[in-house]
């Protein structure tokens, strides 16, 4: 389908009789206004940080599959045994933000750990970040060239 925009097409004139720069301009700042009225200025950006920890990072660990590793090729040695590995990793476990609060602050229940939000992190001017831990396993593979 060929779909060339030509203003002087009889068809453009058919679809949008009354769609002038007035009107078009007149219906970007409804929309826009209603979409930010709604959603608020930063929603996208806020729903997209909060995905990537629950959704993203999983999927950029699937996406490796399985990492081959490969001893190097050095000619000089006659006979070796080469050992290959595979290493398969698990689901991502991504703790909670803490921060450690001194001896002095410890909680009731003795943790010096407290949880850390976005908003003491910057007060404090300190990193927001947690702890990850991803499990994996290693296959070795042996084998004797010569």
């Amino acid at each position: 389908m060929d779909t060339c925009y030509n203003s002087n097409s009889p068809m453009n004139s058919k679809l949008t009789p009354d769609l002038t720069e007035e009107v078009l301009d007149d219906f970007c700042k409804k929309a826009s206004s209603s979409f930010f009225r709604q959603y608020g200025l930063i929603s996208h950006q806020l729903n997209s940080y909060n995905d990537f920890p629950k959704n993203g990072l999983q999927n950029v660990f699937d996406s490796l599959g399985e990492i081959n590793v490969q001893p190097g090729n050095d000619p000089s040695e006659i006979e070796t045994v080469r050992r290959h590995a595979t290493v398969k990793l698990g689901k991502v476990n991504l703790d909670r933000p803490t921060f450690w609060a001194g001896e002095s602050f410890s909680t009731e229940n003795g943790t010096e750990y407290l949880k850390l939000l976005p908003k003491h992190a910057r007060l404090q001017n300190i990193t927001y970040s947690s702890r990850m831990s991803v499990p994996s396993s290693i296959s070795d593979i042996f084998r004797r060239d010569g």
